[in-house]
């Protein structure tokens, strides 16, 4: 295929088409969970790090690296530890783990029958669309809580905004 890209989309039965349609919210559910745990990590690696400030902008990876290579489980631990979520928060943060962890683990198993069948599919489509609306409400709500908290440590929109394109930058997204 020298420079040419191939069509993904094709004309499919509607039975293929609800096959790829329940992988697609699976992928966009465990996507959700991704970003629900890298931004714990990050909370961990900046607002929860009196030194981060203090480190020159190119030595920061180190405190990214540190928190990125730990579990999901691990990380809403040490949160815990640094600080004391409210109630309901933290209970969305437990389920938010425990989620993760079944669409990592255990979705498909539990789903072997159900992915047969039209009507498991339908429902399985459902239920990932769920996760994922979630998901994506608890990563809001830990980005929220990133800023204020980096904010009131002194820094800026700005700090986030150019941290968050280095990052990108070298990361070759």
């Amino acid at each position: 295929m020298s420079g040419e890209r191939k069509e993904w989309r094709q004309n499919l039965p509607l039975e293929a088409q609800q096959r790829r349609e329940t992988f697609a919210r699976f992928g966009l559910a465990m996507y959700q969970a991704q970003c629900v745990e890298r931004q714990v990590a990050i909370l961990l690696a900046t607002t929860h790090n009196q030194q981060f400030l203090q480190t020159a902008p190119e030595d920061r990876d180190r405190f990214f690296d540190a928190e990125f290579s730990k579990t999901m489980g691990r990380l809403v631990r040490d949160l815990r530890q640094q600080t004391t979520p409210a109630p309901e928060f933290e209970s969305r943060l437990r389920r938010a783990v425990e989620l993760r962890n079944w669409l990592s683990h255990h979705y498909f198993w539990e789903r072997a029958g159900s992915i047969l069948t039209w009507d498991g599919r339908e429902k399985m489509i459902s239920e990932l669309q769920e996760a994922a609306d979630f998901l994506d409400e608890v990563d809001g709500e830990l980005t929220a809580i990133g800023e204020e908290w980096f904010e009131r440590a002194g820094g800026s929109r700005e700090a986030i905004e150019s941290e968050l394109a280095r990052y990108l930058r070298g990361k070759n997204a």
